[in-house]
């Protein structure tokens, strides 16, 4: 069992499938490998990836880029929760 999860480990790490959040000031949030937007508005955002579920609570909230399972959330961020 240990095994397998450290094969699980190593090719996610490997093959570039862990998620990558960078929030830059309270103004950007870049996801990198993003499966679905669940819940979408101008005042919240529910995401979900291959390893954890986020929302990010803020105003004016968009989402400028959709390429490649990554986006671009930008708007006046106030919070952003792992669940």
């Amino acid at each position: 069992m240990k095994k397998e999860n450290k094969l699980k480990s190593y090719l996610r790490k490997n093959l570039y499938l862990d998620t990558t959040v960078s929030i830059n000031d309270n103004r950007e949030v870049i996801v990198e490998n993003c499966n679905k937007i669940l819940e979408y508005n101008d005042i919240f955002i529910k995401i979900s990836t291959p390893t954890v579920t986020f929302q990010i609570w803020g105003n004016n909230l968009s989402i400028k880029n959709y390429e490649d399972k990554g986006l671009i959330i930008q708007g006046v961020i106030s919070s952003v929760e792992f669940i």
